[in-house]
């Protein structure tokens, strides 16, 4: 796949041009000037791009900032729910405290704390 049919233009497959040009056994001479022609291409069109339209985009995620970050924890919070849900209580407890993330970490320690605490319950005569 060469610049020409849209290969090195097209997110996803600028890696697959180049494994493509390797496997079809073009020679260097005919495969690396249409690669690097479409490289230069696809990087200055991002310079430009970042040129024009970056105060607009830094205007843009500024604004965004905060929304996003209640979506990401939102999401992230959904996971655990569901997550612990699906696996059952005390499994999907164990299963957060084998995790080495610091966010999977504190659910681990937050699971381990409410088995113990139910434990307690249950061995405690009323």
């Amino acid at each position: 796949t060469t610049d020409r049919e849209g290969g090195r233009g097209t997110p996803g497959l600028r890696t697959a041009t180049v494994v493509a040009a390797a496997a079809s056994g073009a020679s260097v001479r005919r495969a690396l000037p249409p690669l690097v022609a479409g490289s230069s291409v696809f990087l200055l069109l991002h310079l430009f791009l970042g040129y024009f339209l970056g105060p607009a985009a830094r205007h843009v995620i500024a604004a965004a900032t905060v929304p996003a970050i209640l979506v990401i924890v939102a999401l992230v919070g959904a996971a655990a729910v569901l997550w612990i849900a699906r696996r059952g209580r005390r499994a999907g407890g164990e299963a957060w405290a084998e995790a080495a993330c610091p966010a999977c970490l504190v659910l681990g320690a937050i699971g381990d704390r409410e088995r113990r605490r139910d434990e307690a319950k249950v061995s405690t005569p009323a």
